[in-house]
Order: C-alpha cells, then structure tokens, then sequence
C-alpha cells in the first residue's frame, strides 16, 4: 500500500542520513512524506529525519519548512510531548540559521510547558537546547544555569550518554565564561 511504501522509504532515508548520505536522505523521506499524505502526522519521525536531512545540506530554510507545520500540528493535536520535540529541533535550526532572537522566543515557551512532559530525558533535551542557545548568544552564564539543569534531570534518569554529554557543555560553558587571565 502507499501507505506501506511510505514508511519503507522513511526507513530508507534515517539509513541513508545516519551513513551521511543527506541528498540520498531527503529525497527518499520526501517521497516517504508523499506516500503518507495526511498519515504523516502518525509518524512524526518522518518530518524529523527530513528536517534534519535538509539541515545536514546546509539547507536551512528547508529544514525550518519541514518543521514549523510539525510544530503547527503537534499544537493542534494538543500533544505535548511532539510540541516540545519540534520546538527544540526548530529552535536548534533557527540558532543556526542565526534567528537567535525567534529561537530564544520558542525556547523559552517550550521551557514553560517543560514541567508538563512526563518525561525527564526530554525535559533535559529542552533544557540543552536552551542552554546551546543561550551560549551561542554568548550568555554563559545563562547557558550554564540550564545546562546545570539539563545535567540534574539526567542525573535523575539512565541517560548516561546524554549526561555526559550534558556534563562535557557545562565545562565548557565554565571554561567560556571564566575570566581571561
């Protein structure tokens, strides 16, 4: 069925992004998105290898394309958990494309609903977006505050790989902020 072929070629295309085959990628995962018409919003997936295909382009403007009408349709289903992941992955798109003023905005309200999300591994991916952001405005201070706090949620979890990855940007935070002596 289409909509069969749909989800093959989505899995296509995640092997084909994570081999570093971002063109191969975004061609198979626009076709995935083709197939499922209206079915893609049941994988959400879909949307957030393309997105991240188009990124791994340099595509930017593309990949915020993909993830804005994401973010519009988690909103309208009222589903939290897919809200938070599009606003992160967006706002990360949006910091690199350098709309760091559009990426704090989004950041910031996600950050707000954060509580709600059940979830602490994805509380603490909010809170390491926010605290890239926020150091790649230069507010170290600020990015090593949530990034203390992405690093106690994640202590909180089996996240291991995660914390220490949450551990590796509060030093560097610390070391980007310390006085030069």
């Amino acid at each position: 069925t289409r909509h069969e072929r749909g989800r093959a070629l989505a899995g296509l295309g995640k092997i084909a992004l994570d081999d570093g085959r971002a063109e191969e990628a975004t061609q198979r995962l626009e076709e995935a998105r083709s197939l499922l018409g209206q079915a893609v919003a049941e994988h959400p997936h879909v949307r957030e290898w393309l997105g991240a295909a188009y990124a791994g382009l340099g595509e930017l403007e593309s990949a915020i394309s993909v993830y804005e009408p994401a973010l519009a349709a988690a909103h309208e289903r009222g589903d939290a958990f897919e809200q938070a992941r599009f606003a992160v992955l967006l706002a990360d798109t949006l910091v690199a494309a350098g709309a760091l003023d559009r990426a704090e905005t989004l950041l910031r309200d996600v950050l707000a609903h954060a509580a709600e999300l059940g979830d602490p591994a994805a509380r603490a991916r909010l809170y390491w977006a926010q605290a890239q952001q926020q150091g790649d405005a230069g507010r170290h201070d600020a990015a090593a505050r949530y990034t203390r706090r992405a690093v106690a949620t994640l202590d909180l979890t089996d996240h291991t790989r995660y914390g220490a990855r949450a551990h590796e940007l509060l030093a560097q935070e610390e070391t980007d902020r310390a006085p030069v002596r």
